[in-house]
This record gives C-alpha cells, structure tokens and sequence, in this order.
C-alpha cells in the first residue's frame, strides 16, 4: 500500500495541537493515527484529505473535551460527598455540645462542693463560665461550616478553584485539630478523627481541580 506522507503529516500536526490545546501526556501515537483514519492509500492524487482530517480533529477535540467534563463531574460530585461527610460530623459536634456543656458545669460544681469551704455563688459561677468558654468549639464549629460553604461555592464556578480549594482544605484541617485540642468528650473526639479522615480525603481529591 501506498500511504500519503503529507496527510500523515497534517494528521500528527493536528493530534499534537489536540495534545498541547488539552495539555495532554502522551504524544500521538502509529495507533492514534489508525484512529483517525490518516493511513490512507493515495489511490487518486486529486483526493483532498483536508475535509476528513478537519473532521476527525473535530471529533478528537469534541471527544476530548466530553471526556475531561464527565472526569471534572465525577470528581465534583466525589468532592461533594467528602463536604457533606465533613458537614455532617460537623453538625454531631455542634449538637453533642450543650450536654458536653452540662457535664462539665456539673463535674465542676461537685469538685468545689468537695473543697468543703464556703464559695460566693457569684465567683463559682463566674469560674465555671470561664472553664466552659474555654473547652468551648462553637467557633471552630463555625469556620469550619463556612469553609465547607465556600468550597462548594468554588466547584460550581467555572473559573481555575485548585488552589483555593487546597488552602481551604488546609484551613479545615487546622479547624479540626484545634476543636480535638479542646474536647475532653470521648463522642467528640471520636468524630474529630472521622473529621480528619475526611478532611485529609477532601485534600487529595482537590489536587486534582485545575
């Protein structure tokens, strides 16, 4: 058989644009050129190949970009159940806090009963609220919801979101290690290390978000 070295050529030019438009890894290869039909026998000099092969790039580039928006759909909706997992931890947190809240004012009180001395009410209520504000996550709580928002902002943008969304993963992450830090609530910790797990899952997925 007798092959059209032109054509061939005009063939890898166009796979190698497809390749650069969509920064691709691979480079076109003897199979890629089966595909596209650019072996041909150049049976009838008078042939024009330009309309095929405009064709075939046509259908290279559609089925490129059809393939990159069914990979960028999957990962956003892979994405979406890592935040909903993270938010509805975030929430057992957030609801477990007024009995957490209660224990601890509780635990407090029998501890100064048991000093045996006479404390004013006032200044034992007064040193309560100060160890309860201090064990309190209602603001981490709070970040952390906001950053879950954001992030699902950012995937429904069209716009370049990668690296904002790395950062927030890393903000979540700080939010979690700090709301650990300060519980002393077994039910809360065990969904902190279920909050880190998913965080860490949020921030390998969004390596992959241009």
């Amino acid at each position: 058989a007798v092959f059209s070295l032109e054509t061939i050529e005009r063939y890898l030019t166009g796979l190698r644009q497809v390749v650069e438009q969509f920064t691709l890894s691979d480079q076109p290869t003897l199979s890629d050129l089966i595909a596209v039909g650019a072996l041909q026998q150049a049976n009838n000099d008078e042939d024009d190949p330009a309309p095929t092969i405009d064709e075939a790039l046509q259908q290279a580039i559609a089925a490129t970009r059809a393939a990159r928006a069914k990979e960028g759909e999957h990962l956003a909706a892979e994405i979406e159940g890592i935040l909903s997992r993270i938010s509805s931890l975030t929430a057992q947190v957030e609801e477990r806090l007024p009995e957490v809240q209660r224990e601890l004012r509780v635990r407090m009180q029998e501890k100064i009963a048991s000093l045996a001395v006479e404390v004013d009410p006032a200044r034992m209520e007064m040193e309560i609220a100060l160890v309860v504000e201090r064990y309190d996550v209602q603001e981490e709580i709070a970040r952390l919801q906001g950053h879950i928002n954001r992030a699902r902002s950012l995937l429904a943008s069209s716009d370049p979101v990668g690296k904002e969304l790395d950062f927030l993963s890393q903000e979540m992450l700080r939010e979690v290690n700090t709301l650990g830090s300060k519980s002393r609530d077994l039910a809360i910790n065990g969904h902190v290390i279920d909050m880190k797990l998913a965080v860490n899952a949020f921030k390998e997925q969004v390596q992959n978000v241009e």
